[in-house]
């Protein structure tokens, strides 16, 4: 399969898996609640919603590039360690600083962990599949 067109199926992925993660179905009210927030807080910020999603789509696309090089590099020899790679990859790049911003920003540890899991989970997902359709 054309590497560029799994990389463009794993950013995107990535992506989706945050757009559900911080939806309704899952995680937006509990993460609403632990910062103290309302969906018409959400609204009224005037946030520039389209240089956010293009921001969190570079971000998920860079993501999962990183991952695939690094699975191609060492040759990953099964999903499993994709899994654990992709798991390792947002722990340290991604979990580990946010984890430092949010506690000196005495954020609440429900707001921590559901950023968390999604980094974690999206990247581990993007790291098993890029074993089973690249190396």
């Amino acid at each position: 399969m054309n590497d560029l067109v799994v990389l463009a199926a794993l950013a995107l992925l990535h992506f989706v898996i945050g757009g559900l993660w911080y939806s309704p179905l899952a995680f937006a009210e509990a993460w609403m609640s632990g910062l103290g927030v309302t969906q018409a807080d959400i609204s009224e910020a005037r946030i520039n919603t389209k240089a956010a999603l293009a921001a969190s789509a570079l971000a998920s696309f860079a993501q999962a590039a990183v991952i695939i090089v690094l699975l191609r590099q060492i040759s990953a020899p099964s999903i499993f360690v994709g899994l654990t790679l992709g798991a390792a990859i947002a722990a340290a790049f991604s979990f580990l600083p946010m984890l430092k911003d949010r506690v000196w920003a005495d954020r609440p540890w429900s707001v921590i962990l559901i950023d968390a899991g999604y980094e974690l989970v999206a990247a581990a997902v993007v790291g098993g599949l890029a074993v089973w359709l690249l190396v």
